[in-house]
């Protein structure tokens, strides 16, 4: 291929024998051809490093490149984006798998919408045979352009339903670049959703409802999906777990300072954390609490909100001064 592809496919890799020939053979087949690969091996100690090289010297598309140490997944993901030099950028995971047109799909949407900022697809989870096992239709509901709308709705979808996915998209590589000096995949519980949240108030993302992308779940012994159906309890069970919720609202917020979306943010946070505690009173039993609780589903699902004096500080989170430069006296 002469000159620069269109699109940088970054695959970070570590110990994923299993899948890898599966999910390289779904990246060969696409059909869209005006693109690259480099595969970032992060000290595998299996047959991972035999399986790239023999696709290396396959296809002159595909680049190997070992690290001598495991250098953590963030820093491999941020290594692969370092090395992205083309318009168009994304990251695949070792063990999922794409229909042949996903690559097409998402940069016709790009190219559609020349405002929007990332492009995907609808998903589903498949087991290790390739079956599908999982829908998520509430994906497609997250597409709209960079607004209050948009990033409100991702800041309520729970946890559980999907919406880390969006990781997988194909950026602009611009957007994906300034989405990850503000929020470079800390060490923290959701790091990923956050990065997707200010990807999103760079730019917004449009979404194709068609399944083109698989996201692999091979499930331990013993573990299982949540069940469907209705609970009480529903949104506790599918949202980030409560002892986690601090430092993942303050991971979400850091995205978004410096932002309009800031103060909206924070409010909505707020919301959601005191709506889970008060969920999982009820769970466990304390009757005192029942009442406040059910009035605050009330006040959750009709749009009340507290005022912003109201609000106890996620850790690490102070508010910016709206108006004000950063740095300012």
């Amino acid at each position: 291929m002469n000159g620069t592809p269109a699109l940088l496919i970054g695959l970070p890799v570590h110990n994923g024998e299993r899948f890898l020939a599966e999910t390289l053979e779904s990246l060969l087949v696409q059909t869209v051809e005006d693109w690259r690969l480099i595969a970032a091996d992060n000290a595998s100690t299996d047959g991972t490093g035999e399986i790239l090289e023999r696709y290396a010297a396959r296809d002159g598309r595909i680049r190997y490149f070992r690290h001598a140490v495991n250098i953590g997944a963030a820093n491999n993901f941020r290594f692969l984006l370092d090395q992205a030099d083309t318009p168009y950028f994304m990251w695949a995971a070792a063990d999922d798998h794409w229909e042949p047109n996903f690559i097409q799909t998402c940069l016709d949407q790009l190219r559609a919408h020349p405002r929007r900022g990332m492009a995907f697809t609808g998903l589903d989870n498949t087991d290790s045979c390739g079956r599908p096992i999982r829908q998520y239709p509430d994906i497609p509901g997250l597409a709209g352009k960079a607004c209050f709308r948009t990033i409100r709705r991702y800041l309520l979808s729970p946890e559980a339903l999907g919406k880390a996915n969006l990781i997988y998209s194909i950026y602009r590589t611009p957007v994906c670049r300034r989405a990850m000096e503000k929020s470079p995949m800390p060490n923290v519980w959701g790091s990923d959703m956050a990065f997707v949240l200010t990807a999103l108030a760079e730019a917004g993302i449009a979404i194709q409802p068609q399944v083109l992308f698989h996201k692999r779940l091979v499930l331990e012994s013993g573990d299982s999906l949540c069940q469907e159906g209705p609970s009480p309890y529903r949104l506790l069970e599918l949202s980030c777990p409560l002892e986690r919720f601090p430092e993942y609202a303050a991971s979400l917020l850091c995205g978004l300072a410096w932002t309009p979306y800031y103060p909206m943010a924070r409010l909505e946070l707020w919301r959601r954390m005191r709506l889970l505690h008060r969920l999982d009173d009820m769970r466990r039993g304390l009757p005192s609490r029942q009442v406040r609780a059910l009035r605050h589903l009330r006040w959750f699902f009709t749009g009340r909100t507290p005022s912003l004096g109201d609000l106890p500080s996620f850790s690490g989170t102070s508010p910016p001064v709206m108006g004000k430069r950063k740095g300012a006296p």
